[in-house]
């Protein structure tokens, strides 16, 4: 999400913006994603698992992932 409004920014075309990422390769991006999130998950505190997954869904937020891809990753933990 943040590569692509990085490139609105610089007034790149809507297409090639497009056709740039829909050349990343999901399954790469959900196990860099994966492992970001348990490396991050080893100096979280936490109250309980609802309060883990919220901390953990907002870092990866703001790193730019998307929602889609981190309850993906987040099922796999």
């Amino acid at each position: 999400i943040k590569i692509g409004y990085a490139l609105k920014a610089k007034k790149i075309d809507e297409a090639l913006i497009i056709a740039g990422l829909s050349q990343i390769d999901e399954q790469e991006t959900l196990d860099n994603l994966i492992a970001l999130l348990q490396s991050k998950q080893k100096n979280l505190k936490y109250k309980d698992e609802f309060d883990k997954k919220g901390k953990l869904i907002r870092f990866a937020l703001s790193r730019g992932f998307e929602m889609n891809s981190i309850n993906q990753a987040l099922k796999k933990l």
